[in-house]
């Protein structure tokens, strides 16, 4: 049974907000700069409630349970640090996370689906 819940979900950095340093700038066609975004990973604690009701507010564009004996802040710590991503600073204890550059999206996603088979 799995225990562990990882999203992918774009941020897009409020306009005159400074954003963290994986934050990079969004072009359209045309080259013109639109916003500035990063990737959030996100790991959940299935096991805890808040996790069940949260989790249906988020705007994920990938997700991967998974079993884990590790905890969420640790995990998001060797995440974040393997990859060069900033952990957050905070955590609520049932569901952590680090933000990403969006080049990283098919790393994390093939890292997060190794994680799974284990």
């Amino acid at each position: 049974m799995n225990n562990r819940k990882a999203t992918l979900e774009v941020y897009s950095v409020p306009k005159y907000a400074p954003g963290r340093k994986e934050a990079s700038w969004v072009l359209d066609k045309k080259g013109n700069l639109l916003e500035r975004q990063n990737i959030i990973l996100r790991i959940w604690d299935l096991g805890n409630k808040e996790s069940q009701t949260y989790l249906k507010l988020g705007h994920s564009f990938y997700e991967r349970d998974f079993n884990d004996m590790a905890t969420v802040r640790k995990r998001v710590h060797e995440i974040a640090t393997k990859f060069n991503g900033t952990h957050s600073r905070s955590t609520s204890g049932y569901t952590d996370d680090a933000s990403f550059e969006t080049r990283q999206r098919d790393e994390l996603k093939e890292y997060l689906d190794n994680l799974a088979k284990r």
